[in-house]
């Protein structure tokens, strides 16, 4: 009896955990679980738009008041001040295949010419890159994270 109340523990954790899929982030920053308050006791508060940092510079987009659900561009169903995406521009030149990316990530075209960006939708990271050179790196919420808190359709 002792067993079977602990396999139904078991199973029941494992299908609850499986269903929340958090993103890659960004040195513990997560889009659409992180704040700008957890943003500013990692970097302090910012000056201006972006943090300068010594390998990289990062901007954040945070939900705001005119992008709440209900109002004309509202797209998400977050608190106030919700991290939504984290934009990375690496200052070190890497290629492509430097970042290890595996087959889970979707090469397309960007409008760009000869720029491309590698997503992983399932991870919420994507790549952007010069030819084989990273140039932008862009962490967002995962698809199915998209899909759970979206703003429904009037």
């Amino acid at each position: 009896m002792r067993l079977i109340k602990y396999l139904l523990l078991i199973s029941t954790l494992i299908t609850i955990c499986s269903g929340v899929a958090l993103g890659k982030g960004w040195r513990g920053i997560v889009p659409f679980h992180s704040t700008r308050s957890d943003v500013e006791k990692l970097l302090g508060p910012a000056l201006g738009w972006n943090y300068d940092l010594e390998n990289e510079t990062v901007h954040f987009e945070y939900q705001t008041s005119e992008s709440e659900c209900g109002k004309k561009g509202g797209k998400w169903n977050v608190p106030l001040n919700t991290v939504l995406g984290i934009l990375v521009t690496p200052k070190e030149r890497k290629s492509i295949a430097e970042y290890g990316l595996d087959s889970t990530y979707v090469k397309s075209p960007h409008h760009l010419l000869n720029h491309f960006n590698y997503t992983n939708k399932d991870e919420g990271i994507s790549y952007s890159a010069h030819g084989d050179i990273v140039s932008q790196i862009t962490y967002v919420p995962t698809l199915k994270e998209l899909q759970r808190l979206a703003c429904p359709k009037k």
